[in-house]
């Protein structure tokens, strides 16, 4: 699955700086996973399970936000994750979704549906369940540094992915502040 085809998707869940350079991490990190086999499909399922992917990742970076700038707070990306992400492709569809939440034994109130508040609870589930395998195939295709460092100049325009080895090291080993080290050790000792 291509960027292009998860972009519409996660641009409104992950977007924080006004002239970051979030979406170009968040684009850079999809394609790792695509090259670790993540990032495929041949079925709607399978095209969904992607764009919850997507959207893990985008939880990823958000979670790492809310520690590293004090941007929000954990958690904080099951409010991003709602109805709105429903409809036509690129979107999830909403039949399928249906689908994934029987097979992941998630109990939804169909009634409920009205208002909203059970699709973002039942995508925040299913988020929540691809957030865990992304973050793993993410600390394997880069060093605690690299993942560190890359996601830590999001805040600044303009980065270019991947980061050069001597940019990582000013990100890692310069200005620690108490946000950056929590970051930090949450990032390499937490998860």
């Amino acid at each position: 699955m291509d960027w292009s085809e998860v972009e519409e998707v996660v641009t409104p869940v992950i977007s924080t700086w006004s002239f970051g350079s979030e979406l170009a991490w968040v684009e850079h990190a999809w394609g790792l996973l695509g090259q670790r086999g993540l990032a495929t499909y041949t079925s709607e399922i399978e095209r969904t399970r992607c764009i919850l992917r997507a959207l893990a990742v985008s939880a990823f970076y958000l979670d790492f936000c809310a520690r590293a700038f004090g941007e929000g707070s954990p958690d904080d990306w099951r409010e991003k994750v709602n109805s709105g992400l429903l409809g036509p492709a690129p979107l999830i569809d909403v039949f399928t979704l249906g689908q994934l939440i029987e097979r992941d034994g998630f109990e939804v109130d169909n009634h409920a549906y009205d208002d909203g508040e059970q699709i973002s609870e039942a995508l925040g589930h299913l988020v929540a369940a691809e957030y865990p395998g992304v973050v793993k195939e993410l600390r394997e295709s880069y060093d605690d540094a690299r993942l560190f460092a890359s996601m830590f100049l999001t805040s600044k325009g303009g980065v270019e992915y991947p980061l050069a080895d001597e940019r990582i090291g000013e990100v890692v080993n310069h200005d620690v502040t108490g946000d950056k080290m929590h970051a930090w050790v949450w990032l390499t000792e937490e998860l």
